[in-house]
């Protein structure tokens, strides 16, 4: 079994068209220099706001609810990309410059796995999440017993092992097949997504309609207030994903075309580093609009600092 996986990483390593000696190359080694000096500058602003957001969230226990715990996982996917992919990336562009990334192979078909892993994860997450939404606001006060805190780890969990199981299947698919994969279950998730958020958003003007009505008690009101915040919340989220996740999935389309290795390879450099980039955009941006979050996060701050 050891034999065949060697042997499956090798043929990929003969035909994975990013494997290449580029250090002679002016202006990929202007595009890597650049790109990994702004990696560098995200990881650990990265790693600290969203490591900050997961602990919050774990030690308060009025936010560990299921819309939370799906919340956690995003963030917990940009720690990572911090953690493990952007030091990745400059690690395996280095290697790349110098002339040596076929001799760490291996490692490099590994990042390109796991940058594809944490954005699967993400949309998939992004997609359940809007299913949350949708949930809340058509069952309201019935949505605590139907979607609980354990259901939301459990969808979590499964959501991961489907990743990493479509991550591996590079090495039985090929370039060409694992793009074309990635590109179904992508756009799969978009049409959840924008369903789900559509009929979210008619189910909340429709509940907005209802309350308008002096007969209605305040309660109610300030729920469907409640509600139109976070759905608007998340509905951001997803189209901040999408805004710096495309470029990255048509430099995936553009990578599979062998004609053009110069412009596949600076058109992946780049759109990774503008997805590793999102990864300390989105936690600024869950703080700057969720409150609960942003009050957790200050408290934990002068806990931290008090010692």
């Amino acid at each position: 079994m050891d034999f065949a996986m060697n042997t499956s990483v090798a043929l990929h390593c003969e035909s994975w068209s990013l494997i290449d000696d580029v250090g002679k190359i002016d202006d990929f080694v202007i595009t890597i220099v650049i790109t990994c000096i702004i990696n560098g500058l995200f990881i650990l602003p990265a790693l600290i706001l969203n490591g900050i957001i997961i602990i919050a969230i774990i030690k308060t226990p009025s936010l560990r609810n299921p819309s939370n715990w799906l919340l956690s996982n995003l963030i917990f996917t940009d720690f990572l990309m911090g953690f493990l992919g952007q030091p990745l990336y400059i690690v395996i562009n280095i290697w790349r410059v110098q002339g040596v990334l076929y001799e760490h192979c291996p490692t490099g078909i590994a990042e390109r796995i796991f940058t594809n892993i944490l954005p699967l994860s993400l949309m998939l997450t992004l997609s359940v999440s809007s299913l949350d939404r949708y949930l809340a606001i058509r069952l309201m006060l019935q949505y605590r017993t139907t979607m609980t805190s354990f259901r939301a780890i459990i969808i979590i969990v499964t959501l991961w092992v489907f990743a990493m199981l479509c991550g591996l299947s590079l090495f039985f698919m090929g370039q060409k097949g694992f793009v074309i994969l990635l590109a179904i279950i992508f756009m799969i998730c978009l049409l959840v997504t924008f369903v789900a958020y559509f009929k979210a958003f008619h189910g909340l003007r429709k509940h907005q309609t209802q309350v308008s009505s002096p007969d209605n008690v305040s309660t109610v009101c300030i729920n469907v207030k409640k509600y139109h915040r976070s759905f608007t919340t998340m509905l951001c989220v997803f189209l901040l994903q999408l805004l710096f996740y495309t470029p990255d999935i048509c430099a995936k389309f553009f990578s599979v075309d062998q004609t053009t290795p110069k412009s596949s390879l600076i058109a992946t450099l780049v759109s990774d580093t503008i997805m590793y980039a999102n990864a300390t955009l989105n936690p600024l941006f869950f703080l700057w609009r969720m409150r609960d979050v942003r009050r957790a996060c200050k408290n934990l701050y002068k806990k931290i600092f008090r010692k």
